[in-house]
């Protein structure tokens, strides 16, 4: 099974403007309580990419922290996510590295994994950094780091 590890914040929710409650524009980000993330084009992508590899999620995301798996594919669904959330990474007592928590996930699960991409605006992934899509945290998950990940797996988008 091919596995995108998968961030929030900068990934597939953005800084966007947004009304708050006196109709005036704001910058910010969603947040676990509004039980969404915000950028939608980003979803998409994430949605073609994961169709394009036959892949599953695993949530990478500090937001996982106090999510359940449950609480997790309902947020993203609810963001307009249709790939299934399979799993997320552990909560390590001293990671070095975010790579460090995904290399744990990895190690448990090694049977199931075929291949894998990690999708994050930060570049913490120590020895995994070779499957990184880095993803500029202003625009998000977009056509161009869309493509970077499919050529991971030997694709182009329209083939």
């Amino acid at each position: 099974m091919n596995i995108v590890f998968l961030d929030f914040d900068g990934v597939v929710n953005t800084i966007q403007y947004m009304e708050n409650t006196r109709s005036k524009k704001k910058v910010g980000f969603a947040y676990p309580s509004d039980g969404f993330v915000n950028n939608r084009t980003a979803i998409e992508f994430v949605n073609m990419l994961c169709d394009k590899i036959d892949a599953n999620i695993v949530v990478s995301s500090t937001w996982r922290i106090h999510l359940t798996v449950e609480e997790l594919r309902t947020l993203l669904a609810n963001s307009g996510c249709r790939t299934y959330v399979l799993d997320k990474t552990p909560k390590l007592k001293h990671p070095k590295t975010r790579g460090d928590e995904i290399q744990q996930w990895l190690d448990d699960n090694k049977d199931i994994v075929s291949d894998f991409v990690i999708l994050d605006d930060d570049s913490d992934m120590a020895h995994l950094s070779h499957k990184l899509v880095l993803v500029d945290n202003i625009l998000g998950f977009h056509c161009d780091t869309y493509r970077d990940a499919l050529a991971m797996f030997g694709m182009k988008p329209f083939e």
